[in-house]
């Protein structure tokens, strides 16, 4: 199997070959080291934002400005406060939606921020 990694943010491309049974064994320390990274590196208000977000997510379609806005009416929390956290969940990859140049796409937690949900829902 090969991967190919490009990204128009980055400068480079990375292509190596790995077979099925090697990446099913290196799947796991992957995802513990992802889940250790989020745990160490978000803030507890960023999980709760995140937790709160999948809780909304899931029965509604709203643009990350309506999901701020309803997040902070739902915390008591300032509007400008949730969006520069939900600003950096959308960066770090675990949130996206509509910006600048395509407004009006519904917020979705990504694959991501899907497991993350799962594993703090769990454990915290």
């Amino acid at each position: 199997m090969k991967f190919v990694f490009h990204e128009k943010a980055t400068i480079f491309s990375t292509s190596f070959n790995i077979d099925i049974h090697t990446l099913a064994r290196g799947f796991s320390e992957i995802l513990s080291a992802f889940i250790k990274l989020a745990e160490s590196r978000l803030s507890r208000k960023q999980k709760r934002l995140l937790l709160l977000a999948d809780e909304f997510l899931r029965y509604e379609n709203m643009s990350l400005n309506s999901l701020v806005e309803k997040i902070s009416k739902e915390l008591k929390m300032p509007f400008s406060t949730v969006k520069w956290n939900i600003n950096i969940l959308r960066k770090t990859g675990l949130i996206d939606g509509g910006r600048k140049e395509n407004k009006g796409l519904p917020a979705r937690l990504t694959l991501g921020g899907k497991i993350l949900v799962e594993y703090f829902r769990r454990f915290l």
